[in-house]
């Protein structure tokens, strides 16, 4: 399965960024659409995406980083799924049914496909404030694989979540935004030893995750830490 980042804070050369981040998945499932549509559809372009293969688009949290362009994406692709949590704001969900979207809100695991899933979703806090976010599980050959939007509930309670739906799956890699990027290194260094502990054996933290945690994961996870960027490419 083919996964191209299509927005990132850090970018791969010729490619734009900025703060948020986007994934296409297997061609036809974009996760999370950045801070903005001009360079979202830029780095589109650059990496020979078809939009008109794009069916499905799932929101990990109602934040302008990660739904900025949304209007953009309805008005090029008229009735395309849009899956969201419940707890998204009545302005959100009034976007997506404007643009003649078909919103789907999800409060627990969904099949997307055979093998691509929704949490839906997770309680956190932002600002000591609720917020829901869902993540995506994409269940390859060699185990779960975890995609994140900002990990707001947390990435340990993201992947202890994962694990309770999949009792009998491991979860192997883990990439997106973890939201440490405030956290000290002995907090960072706990939640990376816990995420060993609890299998995970390929990382590739991005966004939200900040430029020292950045270092610290790669530091620990050696040749199993992945760099991703907009314009990164990799399979599953």
């Amino acid at each position: 399965m083919n996964i191209k980042i299509i927005f990132d804070n850090n970018s791969q050369q010729n490619f734009e960024q900025g703060w948020g981040l986007s994934f296409l998945i297997d061609g036809h499932i974009l996760f999370d659409i950045g801070e903005k549509a001009e360079s979202l559809f830029n780095n589109m372009e650059r990496l020979n995406i078809d939009i008109e293969a794009i069916d499905t688009v799932v929101i990990s949290h109602d934040h302008w980083d990660h739904t900025g362009g949304l209007e953009e994406i309805l008005k090029r692709r008229s009735g395309i799924e849009v899956y969201a949590c419940p707890s998204f704001s009545q302005e959100f969900k009034a976007k997506v049914k404007a643009g003649k979207g078909k919103l789907i809100e999800v409060s627990t695991l969904k099949a997307l496909t055979d093998t691509i899933f929704t949490t839906g979703e997770i309680e956190g806090l932002y600002k000591a404030k609720y917020i829901g976010e869902q993540s995506l599980v994409i269940r390859a050959a060699y185990g779960l694989v975890l995609f994140t939007g900002c990990a707001h509930p947390g990435i340990i309670k993201v992947l202890e979540v994962v694990k309770d739906f999949f009792k009998k799956e491991n979860v192997v890699a883990v990439f997106g935004g973890f939201h440490l990027k405030d956290k000290d290194e002995e907090e960072t260094l706990r939640v990376i030893s816990k995420l060993k502990e609890m299998g995970v054996k390929r990382i590739g933290p991005m966004h939200c995750t900040g430029d020292k945690a950045l270092a610290w994961f790669e530091e620990s996870y050696k040749e199993n830490y992945i760099s991703l960027k907009s314009g990164s490419l990799f399979n599953l």
